[in-house]
């Protein structure tokens, strides 16, 4: 039986987190440590917990979520779990199996958004539904061109730089997520015409779809 492994990842593992930012914990095969959250000074966790079965389906077809802990993540504790099962698990991790299907999961989401618009139930709602996909959209792209990014804003700056997008497209993408993050608790400021916005960054979505289709292609996985 393995034991439980508990591994700190996003902005509070890189050093970049903010007052906004929840504290990311991965839990794998059981409870989180105790006094977790005072270890923290009292910040909203994040937890992500699996099984081991479960964490080792993920990694069999190369899961970003799993190769995002691999690059960024740290053991939160000692244990065994911690220091060797998980980094051996991770050590087998292969590359992603299923950009295509993300790839028309995301044209779907585009598609589904678009048709809110005609009478959406809540502006900042949907903003906060394009920030989460166009940071999506970034990863996987920086994924394929084999510069993994799981930043907040990064992704989205390398696909930008890297394919000669329209450079506001970076630039204003951190006013756009701050959406995302009021839809998750956060108090951050929103600026701008909501429709506006909805409008041009669904057009930006399908810009930067558009593009990883160019590079990619359309395959079946």
């Amino acid at each position: 039986m393995m034991n439980v492994a508990t591994w700190l990842y996003g902005s509070s593992a890189r050093g970049d987190s903010t007052e906004c930012s929840d504290v990311d914990v991965l839990v794998v095969g059981g409870e989180p440590p105790e006094g977790l959250s005072y270890r923290f000074c009292g910040r909203r966790l994040s937890l992500s917990r699996y099984s081991w079965p479960e964490f080792q389906h993920m990694v069999s077809y190369g899961s970003l979520f799993a190769q995002h802990i691999k690059q960024e993540g740290r053991p939160l504790d000692q244990s065994q779990g911690s220091t060797t099962e998980l980094p051996a698990l991770l050590s087998t991790l292969p590359p992603y199996r299923y950009v295509q299907r993300d790839i028309r999961a995301f044209q779907a989401s585009v598609d589904d958004i678009r048709e809110e618009c005609s009478s959406p139930v809540s502006l900042p709602f949907e903003l906060a539904n394009v920030a989460a996909l166009v940071r999506r959209i970034g990863i996987l792209g920086a994924y394929v061109d084999g510069k993994p990014s799981f930043g907040r804003y990064e992704p989205v700056t390398h696909i930008v730089e890297n394919w000669s997008l329209a450079t506001s497209i970076a630039l204003e993408f951190p006013a756009l997520y701050q959406f995302r993050l009021a839809a998750q608790g956060a108090s951050v400021a929103l600026t701008g015409n909501p429709s506006h916005l909805l409008q041009l960054w669904l057009a930006r979505a399908q810009t930067l779809l558009d593009a990883l289709k160019e590079r990619y292609g359309e395959s079946s996985d």
